[in-house]
């Protein structure tokens, strides 16, 4: 669960790689997220993630990303790199990449809809409502990502943890 508060001074939700100008000692690779809420109470452009060097990817299933702005404020990427991954709920007009206009992006099976159908989000409750299409809207983990990436908690209201329901991994969001 990753909440971008209004009061950012930023509109990264993520930096990935590093930020010390010292590019050789900058994470490279993938970036992977998945069975993740993320939520931005911005009203302006959110970005899932920033990557500070080439190099870098991003991995993406089963994930509710969420802005409170519609939906074309939200870019995936700032930088250059690829966005791969299936399963995410977004709403309608998300960008793949905020600072170019053609960015390599493979993403199957998304959904797109105005609301998730999240409990009482104006109490930062984002568990799901049982008629949320997000419900077994999720996929199954590759077998390389699993066990070693194995989600071991679910997220509970006010910032607490518990293990996973037995619902996942069916469940696109934190379950």
């Amino acid at each position: 669960m990753l909440i971008k508060t209004a009061e950012s001074s930023n509109n990264q939700v993520i930096h990935f790689g590093g930020d010390s100008g010292k590019k050789d000692r900058y994470r490279n690779g993938m970036l992977y997220l998945f069975h993740n809420t993320v939520v931005s109470k911005r009203t302006d452009n959110t970005t899932l993630v920033r990557f500070s060097s080439e190099g870098q990817s991003l991995y993406l299933a089963n994930n509710l990303i969420y802005t409170q702005a519609e939906g074309n404020r939200l870019a995936l990427i700032a930088g250059d790199g690829p966005v791969y991954g299936y399963r995410n709920w977004f709403k309608p007009g998300w960008k793949v990449n905020r600072s170019k206009m053609n960015s390599d992006a493979n993403l199957s099976g998304s959904i797109e809809g105005a609301d998730p159908g999240f409990n009482a989000p104006e109490h930062d409750d984002y568990r799901l409502k049982p008629e949320s299409e997000c419900i077994e809207s999720g996929a199954y983990l590759k077998t390389a990502l699993v066990p070693d990436h194995a989600v071991k908690y679910q997220y509970v209201p006010g910032g607490q943890r518990d293990a996973p329901n037995t619902q996942w991994p069916t469940e696109s969001g934190a379950s």
